[in-house]
């Protein structure tokens, strides 16, 4: 992927993004581009690792991003949004997965519903999901 950096401005203080994702490629992914973009990436590989991120660093998250689906994991990125709007109700949460039909069905089945919680579609594009970045951080 070429970037434009004519059009990207690398931040002094990029927002941190702690990122929940299984996929190795995937998560050299976020670490090589989304500085390029803006953003500081804290990549964690699952539920645990995510939700410890968070309790160790409450308030220096600007927004999570995570797959739905971990490989050999009970919990998803459903579950985690939960989690997380337990601890804090306002941070942007971005869900990531191929089946949005399954990310709503899991959403539909929580006790109650869940705010400022959105889906990005896989595969990945990073410019979309940067844009995405950039427009909710703008109104939190």
């Amino acid at each position: 992927m070429v970037i434009d950096n004519s059009v990207i401005e690398e931040s002094k203080n990029p927002p941190r993004v702690l990122i929940m994702e299984d996929d190795v490629s995937i998560q050299k992914f976020y670490k090589e581009i989304l500085p390029h973009v803006g953003y500081n990436p804290t990549i964690t590989r699952n539920y645990d690792e995510a939700t410890e991120a968070y309790r160790a660093s409450p308030g220096s998250f600007s927004a999570i991003i995570t797959d739905n689906n971990i490989n050999g994991h009970p919990m998803t990125g459903v579950d985690l949004a939960q989690k997380i709007r337990e601890l804090d109700n306002r941070i942007p949460i971005i869900i990531c997965s191929g089946r949005q039909d399954l990310v709503e069905e899991q959403m539909a089945a929580l006790p109650r519903p869940l705010i400022n919680i959105y889906y990005h579609p896989k595969p990945l594009n990073i410019l979309q999901l940067a844009k995405s970045l950039d427009e909710l951080l703008k109104y939190n």
